[in-house]
Order: structure tokens, then sequence, then C-alpha cells
């Protein structure tokens, strides 16, 4: 997407552009779901693998609190680089969703200003 400094006109190439920030919006949804969807899986099994080894430390069959678990999911290293994958992955999504906008933005004052041309010549 080109920044011209005179007024927007609809062309081929906007039909590209906008083509294009469909499909980088959607692989950014994409990743963010396998990404969300990833992050969910490792919490559970992180969580098991906490209570494990909680029963294994203690002897006992008693489960470690639900919560506790979760805190212990969440401390480890690779929890925290998944956090920071969903992060980016959001961070992509957003901006393909503002490129996305702007370029509905660009095309709305284009028509607002093509009506007013022929509204003008009417009158």
């Amino acid at each position: 997407m080109k920044n011209n400094t005179g007024p927007f006109e609809v062309t081929d190439e906007y039909y590209e552009d906008l083509d294009a920030a469909a499909h980088e919006l959607a692989e950014a949804e994409y990743q963010l779901s396998l990404i969300t969807d990833g992050v969910d899986i490792m919490e559970k099994t992180l969580m098991f693998k906490a209570d494990q080894e909680y029963k294994a430390t203690t002897n006992s069959n008693k489960s470690l609190p639900i919560e506790l678990q979760r805190r212990e999911a969440k401390r480890s290293p690779e929890y925290a680089h998944a956090v920071r994958a969903k992060a980016a992955a959001k961070r992509a999504q957003s901006l393909a969703k503002s490129k996305r906008f702007d370029l509905d933005k660009r095309f709305d004052e284009w028509r607002t200003r093509s009506a007013d041309k022929r509204n003008a010549g009417r009158y």
C-alpha cells in the first residue's frame, strides 16, 4: 500500500491491497487461534505435571489444589515463551485489522467525494 500525497482513487492496486490485507488478517487470526489453543493445552499439561510432581514428593494420593497447579504452570519458561508468542500473534492481528480499517476508510472517503462530485454537477 503506497502513501500517495494526492487524492485517493479506487484502482486495481487498491483492490490488490484490499485482497492482501484480507489474507494477512485471515492468516493472523488463524495463527492467533492456533497459539491460543496451544497455550491452553500447554497450561493444562503443565498443571498435570505439577500435580504429579506434588504427589511424588509428598508420597500421597492427594492432588495439589487447582490454583496452585495453575501458578506452577505459569511459572514455567515454556509457558512464558508461549504467552509471548500469543502476544506477538495478537499484535499481528491488530496491525492487520488496522491496515484493513485504513483501506475501508479510504474507500468511504473516496465514495463520499465521488458522490459529492456527482451531486455538484446536478445543481
